[in-house]
């Protein structure tokens, strides 16, 4: 698996499964933990009952503010 920052092309992270093993290795370049956010944003979704995409939403203030919610805004997800 592969991800890279869109923000900045040069930070990315790879990591590399051999199938039938436990372990596999991960590489990442650049000062932000990608891998770690990534496995981080994994476990919450699963949490959360992996809802599908269509589930999700997201508010804007007049301000500017934003949140993100699951099923309906009353219901805001915490980073």
């Amino acid at each position: 698996m592969y991800v890279r920052d869109p923000a900045d092309p040069g930070r990315w992270a790879a990591a590399v499964h051999r199938p039938g093993e436990r372990v596999h290795q991960v590489y990442q370049v650049g000062d932000r933990p990608l891998w770690e956010e990534l496995v981080d944003a994994y476990f919450r979704w699963v949490s959360w009952g992996e809802p599908g995409h269509e589930r999700f939403g997201m508010t804007v203030s007049p301000e500017g503010g934003q949140s993100i919610w699951l099923d309906s805004p009353e219901r805001v997800l915490t980073p």
